[in-house]
């Protein structure tokens, strides 16, 4: 890893702190026409603030944590979630897009380490956003799996489901065209109902439908995340399990040792991301089995997330893999 820490943190060392100022502060306090309410609502509050957060991994103490953490393999290997980690969240799902010099960075990075962007997006739509040949691809929240351009690694989970989610699409489509402001994404393994610009007095009509198409289609699930719900098959497969699969082949096309424990000392994880599916892959490396980010405006508390650390948002996320690029 080198002296990579020494140069980089005086750019960004400071921009997240430790987040101890964080969200207490807007908190709405009913009106009770007393003190008391106040008074209770400011000593959560404090207790709030008071409670630990996590460090942001741009602090220099953090810095050099990773990397003597990474001292003790070959390689890091790192999982990249897509929107809100990559690229910012926008109105317009269908718009998000990488900002200028990303995908670039994103070539030096998967030259020098593995690379691998895990997303709810369907693999097609990532490649062509991304569009860097030495990067690996789990879409569909890991349900489809594709190595770099030229490799013959292509995985896909739950085939057989495919037609209940073309099912699951076609009701979705029908029954919420009526609500304003529902866009229906076909993520393939993933029907994505985004609710962003849906209006608070119509989410639970939206709920209705969603629970109404899983009654009649029992082989599927339903999982939230930030204004979205999804629609995929029901079986025990997520981000985290995608992630652990990845780096066994990474260090198989590596040439380097891919069993369960000797990969440990082989390539070390990173995984970053902002939403709720990404906690299953946090939760894969908690306990020093590789290092787990997440994306947040502000540093979260320490029990409301698996993570160890935080960045604030894609541009930090970009300076923080940079700092790699000399490793």
């Amino acid at each position: 890893a080198g002296g990579w820490v020494g140069g980089s943190v005086g750019r960004s060392g400071g921009a997240g702190g430790s987040g101890q100022g964080g969200g207490a502060g807007g908190r709405e306090v009913a009106a009770d026409g007393g003190g008391s309410g106040r008074a209770v609502a400011a000593g959560g509050a404090a207790d709030e603030a008071a409670e630990p957060r996590l460090p942001n991994a741009m602090e220099r103490a953090q810095l050099l944590r990773i990397q003597s953490r990474l001292k003790r393999c070959l390689t890091p290997a790192f999982c990249l979630d897509y929107d809100g980690t990559l690229a910012p969240i926008v109105t317009n799902p269908a718009a998000a897009r990488l900002p200028d010099g990303v995908a670039a960075l994103l070539q030096q990075l998967s030259d020098r380490h593995p690379t691998a962007i895990v997303s709810g997006r369907a693999v097609e739509k990532l490649q062509a956003w991304v569009d860097v040949p030495g990067v690996y691809y789990a879409g569909s929240h890991g349900f489809e799996i594709r190595g770099p351009n030229g490799s013959q690694l292509n995985y896909t989970v739950a085939a057989q489901l495919l037609p209940e989610v073309r099912r699951a699409l076609e009701v979705l489509h029908a029954k919420l065209a009526p609500i304003p402001g529902v866009q229906i994404e076909d993520n393939k393994f993933v029907a994505s109902v985004h609710t962003r610009n849906v209006s608070a007095a119509d989410l639970p009509a939206v709920d209705a439908v969603v629970n109404g198409l899983l009654e009649e289609q029992p082989l599927l699930t339903r999982t939230a995340g930030i204004h979205v719900i999804e629609v995929r098959p029901q079986i025990h497969w997520h981000k985290g399990k995608a992630m652990g699969w990845l780096i066994k082949c990474m260090c198989e096309m590596l040439g380097l040792p891919s069993g369960a424990d000797s990969r440990k000392a082989t390539a070390m994880p990173i995984f970053i991301g902002d939403d709720v599916s990404d906690e299953d892959a946090f939760a894969e490396l908690r306990g020093g089995r590789g290092i787990p980010i997440v994306v947040r405006a502000e540093a979260p508390l320490r029990r409301s997330t698996a993570a160890e650390l935080w960045l604030r948002d894609p541009q930090q996320v970009a300076e923080f893999l940079a700092m790699f690029l000399n490793s």
